[in-house]
């Protein structure tokens, strides 16, 4: 067995040579042939790779480009994993690995492929791909329909991180079977991700858009996420959220750390979600005060992880607000700070006043009315009176003829 491999790499070798200096110099065992840095100028001819070859890793070369691959039928249906990271490809040929029906993994990270070199067609015929690894190429853009579900149907996996982005056209991204989208490390910001994929998979683990440049999050440029359950917003720069109506029916963790958040009210986050269980906004330059006193007053955040680190005041520097009592924000702090629950609370009772003080104009107008026409009618009989008894003491001057 020894003695067929060391003959079947010599043909190898001899056959490659030409084109490939350093294929001598890749190892197969257990199904794994590795070229990973050995100084290989392109992917070697796949008329010469082994039979029933699983993965196959060609990082770590100076690869640019990646053109058709034409492998054998032996290889092209059972290889499963291929490594062209840390190269330096920046053209790949449409329909480059249409033949890789039964490959899984796909990992092409730290090249120099921009956004027009990455189109729909490459990944044309992947029937089988789930998990896809882009990262570190400066894309700058991902064009409309380059991943859909029509060329890569059960993508779980799709890694565009420290690509550069600064925008995703409409219909960019589009799966109902993604598991995990990571586009952390880009220069995203509050319109552009309005343009991420609706995504209404049960298992949608993992949204991570940290290190971006967003600063606003509402219902209106956030993309609808029924199936998510964990959102990385880590090292934004977000002052103001209101994500209540997001459709977020199984989502269990929101990381928002290294923000510009100074307050939060009941519309920031779908608070009330019972799958909702941990919530972080460490490092935000946090304002303790009243008007935060409505988290202390909700029951449903006490059985929830919830990490949000007062910055201010300085008396309650590093404390975790869910960890004071409402005597600590100081409600009567002459800054101004005050409760505004307790604003609400007086807003029915100022309306009794204005509604009672109303009333009492009224009846008050309506006595006045009747107090003033009775003594204008208590007048004009009094005046009756005495010009009636005038006319008598004038009548008795002259006394009727007998």
């Amino acid at each position: 067995m020894l003695h067929q491999m060391w003959l079947y790499f010599l043909t190898c070798s001899f056959h490659i040579l030409p084109t490939v200096s350093d294929i001598s110099k890749c190892k197969y065992q257990r199904s794994t042939y590795n070229c990973s840095g050995v100084g290989l100028q392109s992917i070697p001819d796949g008329r010469y790779l082994p039979p029933g070859l699983k993965i196959l890793d060609l990082s770590n070369n100076n690869i640019t480009r990646i053109p058709f691959l034409n492998f054998s039928e032996s290889v092209s249906s059972s290889l499963i994993q291929m490594f062209l990271n840390h190269n330096q490809i920046n053209s790949i040929q449409n329909f480059s690995f249409s033949k890789l029906t039964n490959l899984e993994t796909l990992d092409m990270s730290f090249n120099s492929l921009s956004g027009l070199d990455v189109n729909y067609a490459i990944f044309a015929n992947m029937s089988s791909l789930q998990n896809l690894f882009l990262d570190q190429n400066p894309l700058r853009i991902v064009r409309r329909l380059t991943f859909t579900e029509l060329e890569i149907p059960v993508l779980r996996f799709l890694s565009l991180a420290h690509c550069e982005l600064i925008d995703l056209e409409n219909s960019a991204i589009g799966f109902n079977t993604l598991n995990a989208l990571h586009l952390s490390g880009n220069r995203l910001n509050s319109i552009s991700i309005k343009d991420l994929p609706i995504i209404v998979l049960e298992d949608f683990n993992t949204l991570d858009l940290s290190y971006n440049e967003i600063e606003e999050l509402n219902n209106f440029n956030f993309p609808s996420v029924i199936g998510l359950r964990n959102l990385i917003l880590d090292h934004n720069r977000i002052t103001r959220l209101s994500l209540i109506n997001v459709s977020f029916y199984q989502i269990q963790s929101i990381s928002l750390r290294y923000n510009n958040v100074r307050t939060l009210d009941n519309t920031s986050l779908p608070w009330y979600l019972t799958t909702l269980r941990y919530i972080d906004f460490r490092e935000n330059p946090i304002v303790c005060d009243c008007n935060m006193s409505w988290m202390l007053e909700d029951p449903k955040l006490k059985t929830k992880t919830v990490r949000i680190m007062c910055e201010s005041p300085p008396v309650l520097n590093g404390r975790n607000l869910l960890d004071l009592k409402l005597s600590d924000l100081n409600c009567t702090d002459p800054r101004g700070y005050h409760n505004h629950h307790d604003d609400l609370n007086i807003v029915p009772i100022v309306i009794g006043i204005v509604l009672a003080s109303g009333v009492l104009l009224v009846v008050t107008g309506i006595l006045t009315y009747m107090i003033r026409k009775r003594q204008l009618k208590e007048n004009s009989t009094s005046s009756s009176t005495k010009s009636y008894g005038s006319l008598a003491i004038n009548s008795s001057k002259y006394p009727s003829k007998s």
